[in-house]
């Protein structure tokens, strides 16, 4: 099976090589990686086209304003800042829909892969009849590893993001279709999930759009919450190591 990897980006230059290092590593390689890159101040744009990749690299740039984690959520009535992850994702499946690559991996700049099987081992979960399949993700803050987010669910309770999420662990299932699982910063999915699914602006984020959408159109999604990466929310934690 041939694997793209992609993101969209927007002053990634403190991690992107670091990023890159993983995937370089990995025992499963890219056959090729997708870009949607919104104006940077710094020099993510140079490390896109800089021929380190050993692989095709494609980059969509964009006009789209970059808005930050806070501008994201300081004005969620505004309907631009509100669908603007929605444009930049829907981009990114586009640009892999014209590869010919078999599986696409969504696979967020500030997240880390340290472990060389990652790819591998989402893509034999691929092969046994899942749709879309994602790993556990898992922050290092004040010294202390935690579950983040990429493995929770709609829900109440508390959590990351004001209770919007609720992190569980389970064994390698599928989620209820009368629940809506969250495949969030790193996830695998087949071409076709690429093809149907649509991510939408939802005022808990994007991606409950897009689970919205898996959910609609029945795809099974996989948690792998036996493989771990790594989600890095800032140059402090990357030097944490």
């Amino acid at each position: 099976m041939k694997v793209a990897v992609g993101a969209p980006v927007a002053e990634r230059g403190w991690i992107l090589r670091e990023w890159r290092r993983g995937l370089l590593r990995q025992t499963l390689q890219p056959s090729s990686y997708c870009f949607v890159y919104s104006h940077s101040e710094d020099d993510t744009l140079s490390i896109l086209g800089d021929g380190e990749w050993e692989a095709p690299v494609s980059t969509l740039i964009t006009p789209a304003p970059f808005y930050s984690r806070n501008d994201r959520h300081s004005d969620q009535s505004d309907p631009q800042r509100a669908g603007h992850f929605s444009l930049l994702r829907n981009s990114l499946l586009s640009l892999f829909l014209l590869t010919d690559a078999d599986l696409f991996v969504s696979l967020d700049t500030d997240i880390l892969l340290e472990d060389s099987t990652v790819l591998e081992q989402l893509a034999q979960t691929i092969r046994d009849g899942w749709d879309v399949a994602s790993p556990l993700c898992y922050l290092h803050a004040a010294g202390a590893i935690s579950e983040c987010y990429n493995a929770g669910h709609l829900g109440g309770g508390e959590g990351f993001t004001q209770g919007w999420w609720r992190v569980e662990r389970h064994e390698l299932r599928d989620y209820s279709l009368l629940g809506i699982g969250v495949p969030m910063a790193a996830m695998m999915m087949r071409r076709d999930v690429a093809r149907q699914c649509r991510y939408r602006a939802h005022d808990c984020g994007e991606d409950v759009g897009f689970a919205q959408s898996l959910a609609e159109h029945r795809f099974k999604v996989a948690w792998r919450t036996d493989l771990e990466v790594r989600h890095v929310w800032g140059a402090d934690y990357l030097r944490r190591g």
